[in-house]
This record gives C-alpha cells, sequence and structure tokens, in this order.
C-alpha cells in the first residue's frame, strides 16, 4: 500500500506541514449559539492562564499567547505538541454585544461567553 506514489506524496507534504501551518490551526476553537449568547471553547492545554490575552471587537475574538515547551533544559527527541507564541483571529457568527462578555479557564480549556446583540423587532404596517 505504501509503495504506490499517490501514497508516498501524501506523506511527503504531511510531514512537510511548516509551523505556519499548524499556527493556523492553533488553538482549535469550537463556537455554539445560544439564544442570548455564544459560547467559545479554545483549547490550549499546558498554558497558563497568564500567558493568554483577550480582545474582542464587535464581530472578531482575539486570543493570543504563549505555550511554553517543559524541561526546556532537555534535548528534545519527537515533538507533537505545539510550543510557541500563538495569536488567532475568530470570526464571531453576529456581532457581540459590548459589556456582555466573560471567560473562565480550567483544565486547558479557555471558555469565553459573549453576549448577542438583541435587535428590538419592528412592527410594519401594510398598506
Amino acid at each position: 500500500m505504501f509503495d504506490q506514489d499517490f501514497t508516498k506524496q501524501f506523506m511527503n507534504e504531511f510531514s512537510d506541514m511548516g509551523q505556519t501551518d499548524v499556527q493556523a490551526l492553533y488553538p482549535r476553537v469550537d463556537i455554539i449559539r445560544g439564544n442570548s449568547e455564544f459560547i467559545v471553547l479554545i483549547d490550549i492545554p499546558g498554558v497558563r492562564k497568564e500567558d493568554v490575552q483577550l480582545s474582542v471587537t464587535s464581530d472578531f475574538l482575539y486570543v493570543k499567547g504563549t505555550a511554553r515547551h517543559y524541561y526546556q533544559e532537555l534535548q528534545i527527541i519527537q515533538s507533537e505538541r505545539f510550543s510557541g507564541s500563538f495569536e488567532r483571529a475568530i470570526r464571531l457568527p453576529e456581532q457581540a454585544s459590548p459589556g456582555k462578555i466573560s471567560a473562565k479557564f480550567e483544565s486547558g480549556l479557555l471558555e469565553v461567553r459573549i453576549g448577542r446583540q438583541t435587535r428590538p423587532q419592528t412592527v410594519v404596517q401594510i398598506d
């Protein structure tokens, strides 16, 4: 199976995936929509709360920080876990409501709750 040309090419492309490709996918994010808020779940295992910064605009959530290697004084034989600086802009599905934002960090999971903007319903008179 691995003798086939397309398999070899796929494996070479996969192993050549650069740091920037990994950074574009880090950290992993889920967005959940509720009636009055969005919940954004951000996976940042091994990152300390002090090493993370959050900011929000009306339609983007920005997360930035640093994931550090453990045992920096020792030689790394194999490394599959992300380390280094990261920054990600997460487009929100709707505009955020200013002042209705909270964040909680526990066990490598950053949970950000962002209030949805409520728009008053306008009744239209039919002639």
